[in-house]
């Protein structure tokens, strides 16, 4: 199944989006890492082929982003907060603010299984990127 990342915040908390599957249902929350004074991710708009690769990191099979301009090993994985991610996606099933006032994802282990078991028997997919206006 292919996807599209529609990112909609980007802040010091990170820049969330969700990930849309091909009949534009929302499926996932998302969370990447920002920098700079403009809170930009390290994956730009654009389209990306996304293969299935085991994670020496994570002990598990996850899906890579390829031929990301500066970047390797951009991957999908499980994390909550913008300091999880370095550059990767993270998939949650809710959005929240913790009680410091910090802008989160929520369930992200459950989020990965299910966004995984989705993407069974596939090897690759196609993963549209497009900022919404503000």
């Amino acid at each position: 199944m292919n996807f599209t990342l529609k990112r909609d915040d980007k802040c010091k908390d990170g820049v969330f989006g969700g990930l849309y599957d091909e009949e534009d249902k929302l499926c996932f929350h998302t969370l990447e890492h920002s920098y700079g004074d403009t809170f930009e991710p390290k994956v730009p708009v654009g389209v990306y082929k996304c293969i299935r690769r085991f994670s020496p990191r994570f002990k598990t099979n996850v899906f890579m982003l390829t031929d990301v301009p500066g970047c390797d090993f951009i991957e999908f994985h499980t994390g909550n907060f913008l300091e999880d991610s370095h550059g990767c996606i993270l998939l949650g099933l809710h959005k929240s603010i913790n009680k410091e006032g910090i802008k989160i994802i929520l369930m992200s282990k459950d989020a990965f299984q299910y966004f995984m078991k989705m993407q069974d028997g596939l090897t690759e997919f196609e993963l549209t990127v497009i900022d919404l206006p503000r």
